[in-house]
């Protein structure tokens, strides 16, 4: 059986999906040791509990954080990288590619830090 959803109905679907999942995480920023730096804003931790409980979420990386042969990197960046692959497998399971768009303008929201790219 086909069902139809409006776009609407979809943007609801996958924010109440990224609220549950990824809602109440906190961050900090890190250095290219993954160490809390607060004298750079290049990297950023995403992670559930506290630092220390190895709860992970994502990282995303500012063009500064690239060295300089890695053009492609930083033409793509900010990127936002899963830390758990799954989380990023079961997004496109449960939403096809369309969670992309959404995601992009939640974090937002939710973190003020715009994505460029998303890398599960």
């Amino acid at each position: 059986m086909k069902y139809i959803i409006t776009e609407e109905k979809m943007t609801s679907l996958i924010r109440n999906y990224l609220d549950k999942s990824f809602g109440d995480l906190n961050w900090e920023y890190i250095d290219a040791d993954y160490e809390e730096d607060e004298d750079t804003d290049c990297g950023v931790v995403f992670y559930k509990g506290d630092y220390s409980d190895l709860k992970k979420k994502f990282r995303l990386y500012e063009e500064c954080w690239w060295v300089d042969g890695e053009y492609d990197r930083m033409d793509k960046s900010p990127i936002l990288i899963f830390e758990n692959k799954s989380d990023y497998d079961s997004l496109d399971a449960y939403f096809g590619n369309k969670w992309k768009r959404v995601f992009k303008h939640w974090f937002f929201e939710k973190f003020g830090f715009e994505i460029k790219t998303i890398e599960g």
